[in-house]
């Protein structure tokens, strides 16, 4: 069972649970959107998704430390990360294209979206975020 990390302030509108070798990253379906192949996020919420990221690798949460003390074993989850994370920014919308499980609720009524990442991506997600934001 993951554990579900308690939000900061920092983290906006985003939630994450952690599991042993990967996470969800939660948000309002106006928040967060994908289709079959990426995700997109607003770009004003780039800084609350790096805060969601510092929490998955953060202290004390055990499965990012447990996946890095076993070696960082590629998931599973999703396709193994090959070079940088695509990501695109039309100045108004972050989109990714990189490995990730997505999820809408099945029950139109939730206002939520989910994807699962695998922990192997969080460093190259970080960078990707980071760069089309400069």
């Amino acid at each position: 069972m993951g554990a579900i990390q308690q939000p900061t302030p920092a983290m906006g509108p985003y939630r994450v649970e952690t599991r042993s070798q990967s996470f969800y990253l939660t948000a309002p379906k106006d928040r967060l959107t994908n289709t079959a192949t990426t995700w997109s996020i607003p770009a004003t919420d780039v800084p609350s998704v790096l805060a969601a990221l510092d929490q998955v690798v953060g202290p004390p949460h055990q499965g990012y430390s447990a996946w890095v003390t076993n070696g960082r074993p590629v998931t599973g989850v999703v396709p193994e990360v090959t070079g940088d994370y695509p990501a695109m920014t039309d100045g108004h919308l972050v989109t990714m294209s990189g490995p990730a499980a997505l999820y809408t609720s099945t029950n139109d009524t939730s206002p939520y979206n989910s994807i699962e990442l695998g922990y192997d991506v969080v460093e190259p997600l970080r960078e990707a975020l980071q760069e089309v934001t400069r």
